[in-house]
């Protein structure tokens, strides 16, 4: 302790003369000022919270990091949208996402970005890995041949490669046209929801089976089921269009009409668990 005592004032007392000689040589003159720092602004960031159904996420915790406002929070709506508002030296806030029984999310956002959609995934979702009967069942209120009110299929779900929380289903059992016998399905703890149709190409294509050497059955939509993983029967509410066609012996389905379709929002999609 008896040493530090002594070379503190021994380099507070160099300072001066340092100066000194420096300023006689004439070599240099006062030191520069110092820039002033960055003063921060006020910086507004507006979040959608959501979990893989996309179903929104009422009471997740948006919660600013870092800076002079960390610690700042608040809460979503039913809607799952929050706005929050901090103070920040680059336009950016650094947020967790979170809420209990799922997994939080670190995001770094600016107030140049519209409406930022988090995802956060449930701790615990439901798992359909392996094969099942799915009935793709018509409204009975539709005015459709016998052939087309009712199809059953073998369907196995695949788990996909965008997370646990999505599934590749393959239809078999049946005749399709064109390979269209696949679809995804999401999940999240206590739901499930089917896409049925391909995104992201020009048409939407349903699936289409080829019921007799002149008849088909095609259907598109999305259904939409609550479910837990003890439910050996899951009903869905299917939105979407069944069809039916007749083609001749010498056309396809391509060239087969007229087209009898019926859209309802009260078709049904029946999964039994195997």
């Amino acid at each position: 302790m008896g040493d530090s005592r002594r070379v503190i004032p021994q380099a507070l007392f160099a300072v001066p003369v340092i100066y000194g000689l420096v300023a006689c040589n004439g070599s240099s003159g006062p030191a520069p000022a110092s820039e002033p720092p960055p003063v921060p602004t006020l910086v507004s960031v507006t979040v959608k919270i959501e979990d893989p159904l996309p179903k929104s996420l009422a009471d997740a915790r948006v919660e600013i990091t870092s800076g002079d406002d960390a610690g700042l929070f608040v809460t979503t709506p039913a809607n799952g949208r929050a706005t929050i508002q901090g103070r920040s030296i680059d336009g950016h806030l650094s947020l967790r996402i979170s809420k209990p029984g799922f997994s939080y999310a670190d995001v770094r956002l600016s107030s140049a970005d519209s409406v930022s959609l988090i995802m956060l995934v449930p701790d615990v979702l439901l798992d359909l890995t392996g094969e099942h009967q799915l009935i793709v069942e018509a409204d009975a209120a539709c005015e459709l041949p016998e052939v087309a009110r009712a199809r059953t299929y073998k369907a196995t779900f695949t788990p996909g490669p965008h997370g646990p929380w999505y599934f590749n289903i393959d239809l078999s059992e049946a005749s399709f046209v064109d390979d269209l016998y696949q679809f995804a399905t999401y999940v999240n703890a206590d739901a499930m929801r089917y896409e049925i149709y391909l995104r992201g190409f020009e048409e939407e294509d349903p699936m289409i089976e080829q019921v007799s050497p002149t008849e088909y059955v095609t259907f598109m939509g999305e259904a939409l089921a609550e479910a837990s993983q003890s439910d050996p029967v899951i009903t869905a509410r299917f939105v979407g269009a069944i069809a039916y066609c007749e083609a001749t012996p010498t056309t396809t389905y391509y060239e087969c009409g007229p087209l009898n379709i019926c859209y309802s929002e009260s078709h049904k999609l029946i999964l039994t668990r195997q």
